[in-house]
């Protein structure tokens, strides 16, 4: 929603500026798997809090970021932070629920999600249309921070301590792997045009097989020895 309005604030141009999206869908999507399994070792309660926090930082670094380049560096750490958050909400309605309880709780849990998407698109522009104190596009992540603050009251208060019994191992490799993967299709995808398709877009491209290739083959093997 705010994407426009920051191209003109920043003075950037559309290519660094769809990587604000993309730079947050990649990190949470890279890191989102590691997350759940940290949640797991150490503590959901733990990395909910966290994560929350960190959500919070990082979009105050959104909201009063200087460049584009700086924007695009907090929505990646924004992305990191919502992949420490996120997964601990249904782990811990799963552990710590059963039964109609736990429907209950996953019922809210959709429609919460939905409608939170919704409302999210038309608050955005309400915000951006507002500039209230003249914050224009910014408004769109510092609202996050009182909500954070909020957030992290309840959470302190209501949400219960839980984790693995048997925890899965940290799969680093394949964490490494999907990052290369990602990053090596998407950045060229996103810049290449804009930049005229330099030497460095099409190295990109062909790094992408041969590091899907070998995260595939890395999984595959890590599932055969369980």
């Amino acid at each position: 929603v705010a994407l426009a309005t920051a191209c003109l604030g920043l003075a950037a141009g559309d290519a660094v500026l769809e990587l604000v999206v993309a730079g947050y869908g990649v990190a949470y999507a890279v890191l989102l798997v590691l997350g759940g399994r940290l949640g797991d070792m150490f503590g959901r309660r733990r990395l909910f809090l966290g994560g929350m926090i960190a959500f919070g930082l990082t979009s105050l670094a959104c909201g009063l970021a200087p460049s584009a380049w700086t924007l695009v560096a907090a929505r990646v750490a924004q992305g990191a932070a919502s992949a420490a958050m996120l997964p601990q909400v249904l782990a811990t309605i799963q552990s710590a629920t059963q039964g109609p309880r736990r429907a209950k709780a996953m019922g809210l849990y959709g429609a919460t999600a939905g409608l939170s998407m919704v409302a999210g698109q038309i608050l955005g522009g309400v915000l951006v249309a507002a500039d209230i104190a003249g914050t224009g596009w910014r408004a769109v992540f510092l609202v996050n921070v009182p909500v954070v603050v909020v957030g992290l009251f309840l959470a302190a208060k209501a949400v219960p301590e839980t984790r693995s019994q048997h925890p899965a191992p940290v799969d680093g490799p394949g964490t490494a792997l999907l990052a290369i993967a990602l990053v090596s299709l998407l950045a060229p995808l996103t810049e290449g045009r804009a930049s005229g398709w330099p030497l460095w877009t099409w190295v990109s491209l062909a790094v992408f097989p041969v590091a899907a290739t070998a995260f595939y083959l890395v999984e595959r093997r890590a599932e055969r020895l369980g």
